[in-house]
């Protein structure tokens, strides 16, 4: 029995010693790791994207590790351009979630981008068990 508690004393402190020294790192340091933990596969998002209808167009763009999306054209004024809609996007395995800001509504959802092939873009709004898709198209 004291061999069992010494033993997971032991391995306690030393756990305890290792997340010490990982989170003695400094700030530049953490940045450092966390830039270069950036996906290059996610950049495939970036560019000018059309809706479905041709009423709105959204560039997306990157800043650190995150991506965004803001109207650069609106045919039904509902929008003004240089608002940004795509908030706080992450890439992880394939997709793109964050948040989207519905003007109609006044608020933001969640939201997550799926890339069906390299011109076509599918957006996923979610509240709750409620979610409504629409379709955006590469611009060149």
């Amino acid at each position: 029995m004291k061999k069992h508690i010494f033993i997971t004393t032991i391995f306690a402190l030393l756990l305890t010693c290792c997340l010490t020294a990982a989170g003695a790192a400094t700030a530049s340091e953490k940045d450092e790791f966390t830039t270069s933990m950036i996906d290059p596969g996610g950049d495939r998002l970036l560019g000018l994207w059309q809706s479905e209808a041709g009423d709105r167009k959204i560039e997306i763009y990157r800043q650190g590790d995150r991506y965004f999306g803001k109207v650069l054209y609106d045919a039904k004024n509902k929008v003004q351009p240089g608002t940004v809609v795509l908030k706080d996007m992450v890439y992880q395995r394939n997709v793109w979630k964050g948040k989207v800001f519905v003007p109609s509504r006044g608020r933001m959802y969640n939201v997550q981008l799926n890339l069906k092939d390299a011109t076509k873009l599918e957006m996923i709004a979610s509240a709750g068990f409620i979610s409504q898709k629409r379709f955006f198209f590469r611009v060149n």
